[in-house]
């Protein structure tokens, strides 16, 4: 009787392995953008994240996490081999003189002319002799920030502000610039944009899944059409984690999502346009002034030094979720992004890139001068940040990174994960 029960179940069991080996072979090649996938996803690049999605409740998180990890080192040592067998050369993700990115003026800004204050063993490089529009002179702010000097790579034109995103009066609203971080990986280029908070709001929008949440609440997954307008929608980029990955805190317009953690760092909006990075304090929960607030694991920078417990590995399980440890712990290299502002809160600091440790994203906040800072999402699908301008009245989304380009106009419909955007502000300096 016994042999002939276990003979019976001896095929499912067989049966359910191979399912769950070859969905995590499959899982691994989408990751890793192999084969046929390949094509697939460059079709449809939320494929390979929906799939993960699967995995994920077929495995389970750690599983897939595991696999990720696993993943991500491979990518790791081959591009590794690649830099060191073909010398290929690290290059600028985009020109000194970039074309405006939203102009809804009649006549385009002249681009304003920034002087690099290069390291002695550099030369400086060549700038366009132009006529600059005029800027914002605000008191005690120097806008744009002062080009950063304490790089650690070999591109010339890194850490130099060049204009990026205007406004419809032709102010210059941010300015971006790269950083190469690491130097055991000299080929990283990580990319960061500045936003002057003088004349651009930051929004937030939950999506029409993410944050899961049990609140009964109406969640179209899109910006608001007074903000999503030509000249005043300017940008937009990801938000955090799923709820499953650590059961960070979310509130928006008064509605919880997602009850808050203590000591985890959190991103506030207030209605009047002003924002905090803080680790969680109780006061936010009940202050009306407050419209939103998102957390995101520890942080990365406060009071201008980097958090122990951003980056060590016996705190990884309380800072981040256990579902997601694997993958976000220091020793792991993938896309990452994150949120920074000044110490006078005027400016406001998008970080992202590929191959970054959490310490080498920590790294860049400290370097640029965030005064405090938070990781946002990771992974290559999730990390997407998009300048705006309009096309004949149609909102355009333009990539930060060309690797970003997968799926571009998420951020301009309705979205399924939450978002922030930036929005023009008429307040005059």
């Amino acid at each position: 009787m016994l042999r002939e029960k276990l003979s019976q179940a001896q095929p499912r069991w067989f049966t359910l392995k191979f399912i769950l080996i070859a969905l995590s072979i499959v899982g691994a090649m989408i990751l890793l953008g192999g084969g046929g996938t390949s094509y697939a996803i460059s079709q449809r690049p939320e494929l390979g994240a929906q799939i993960a999605d699967v995995l994920r409740s077929v495995l389970g998180d750690k599983s897939v996490a595991s696999l990720e990890t696993f993943v991500f080192q491979v990518q790791d040592n081959v591009r590794k081999l690649e830099y060191q067998v073909t010398g290929k050369k690290p290059a600028s993700p985009w020109s000194l003189t970039p074309i405006p990115t939203q102009i809804i003026v009649a006549v385009a800004p002249t681009l304003a002319e920034t002087t690099p204050t290069p390291s002695p063993s550099q030369p400086q490089p060549t700038r366009p002799a132009v006529t600059p529009k005029a800027n914002i002179n605000l008191v005690g702010v120097t806008w744009p920030p002062p080009n950063i000097t304490n790089r650690m790579g070999m591109l010339e034109d890194e850490g130099i502000w060049v204009p990026y995103i205007y406004d419809s009066s032709g102010r210059v609203a941010a300015y971006r610039t790269f950083l190469q971080p690491d130097r055991e990986r000299p080929y990283v280029v990580t990319a960061v944009v500045v936003f002057n908070l003088s004349v651009t709001r930051l929004g937030y929008v939950p999506g029409t899944i993410e944050p899961a949440s049990t609140a009964k609440i109406y969640r179209p997954g899109t910006i608001p059409m007074e903000d999503k307008q030509p000249g005043v929608l300017l940008a937009a980029f990801n938000g955090g984690f799923q709820t499953r990955h650590g059961n960070f805190g979310v509130m928006h317009d008064t509605f919880v999502l997602v009850p808050p953690r203590p000591d985890i760092a959190t991103l506030a909006l207030y209605h009047d346009g002003r924002i905090t990075i803080t680790p969680w304090d109780a006061k936010l929960y009940d202050n009306k002034e407050v419209r939103t607030w998102r957390q995101n694991g520890a942080m990365l920078i406060y009071n201008n030094e980097i958090n122990p417990e951003s980056t060590d590995k016996n705190k990884l399980l309380d800072n981040w979720g256990g579902n997601v440890t694997h993958v976000v712990g220091e020793e792991v290299v993938t896309w990452r992004s994150g949120v920074g502002l000044s110490a006078n809160k005027q400016f406001l600091y998008y970080v992202a890139g590929p191959s970054l440790t959490v310490n080498t994203l920590a790294n860049v906040f400290k370097t640029i001068g965030a005064k405090d800072a938070m990781q946002l999402d990771i992974n290559p699908y999730w990390v997407q940040f998009i300048s705006v301008n309009a096309v004949k009245d149609q909102l355009k989304a333009n990539p930060l990174l060309a690797e970003m380009s997968g799926y571009a106009e998420r951020y301009l419909g309705a979205y399924t994960g939450d978002f922030f955007y930036v929005v023009s502000h008429n307040a005059e300096p």
